[in-house]
């Protein structure tokens, strides 16, 4: 009958469009995260750092941003392959993750570097410092990559974000930062210095 196609029609139709907005929020989610980890990447992570940089104006509360770089990186892909890097990249990811507090964001921009946003500080020099420590203390443990035990560590660049700053700009001060940290040996972080940078 006619009330039975129509409803078999509006049914599929209803079908379609479930699916198409799952669709949608699937490829919206993808445009937005790392494919590998899951993590913000810089076309997200670069929007959540702009809007703490307004929000800063308003709240007078710090906020800190960091760039990690996995020390060993590229050492490890080479003598244990791509599938042990991603290994360390997905664990680096999962223990960044449970290290910052639920108002934080982590991100990666891609290859083995790393962001971390921390906003909301009282005392934004001194969070960072700990984090820091944080960060490098759980990085010490070693990764299983299949039989294997890899060890690898961070160098982190630090910069403060300041109000109403171009999140480029504070991404360019945390990498200078992160070099200058790495020029140091492994396992060390730095805080951006404008005479430096």
């Amino acid at each position: 009958s006619l009330v039975r196609i129509i409803r078999e029609f509006d049914e599929t139709r209803r079908a379609l469009q479930l699916r198409l907005r799952e669709e949608q929020a699937s490829l919206a989610h993808q445009a937005l995260h790392d494919q590998l980890t899951g993590l913000p990447n810089r076309t997200l992570f670069t929007d959540r750092l702009r809007q703490s940089a307004r929000s800063l104006e308003r709240r007078g509360r710090g906020a800190m941003l960091f760039y990690l770089d996995l020390d060993n990186f590229k050492a490890i892909n080479d003598r244990f392959g791509h599938a042990a890097g991603d290994c360390l990249l997905v664990e680096t990811a999962a223990r960044l993750r449970q290290l910052i507090r639920s108002a934080d964001t982590v991100g990666r921009l891609g290859g083995d570097e790393f962001v971390v946003l921390a906003e909301d500080l009282d005392d934004p020099e001194s969070a960072a410092r700990s984090l820091a420590k944080r960060i490098h203390l759980t990085m010490q443990a070693p990764v299983s990559v299949g039989d294997r035990q890899v060890h690898s560590s961070v160098s982190i660049g630090i910069a403060e974000v300041e109000a109403g700053s171009d999140p480029e700009v504070n991404l360019t001060r945390a990498d200078a930062a992160m070099y200058q940290a790495k020029r140091g040996g492994p396992a060390r972080y730095e805080y951006y210095n404008a005479v430096i940078g």
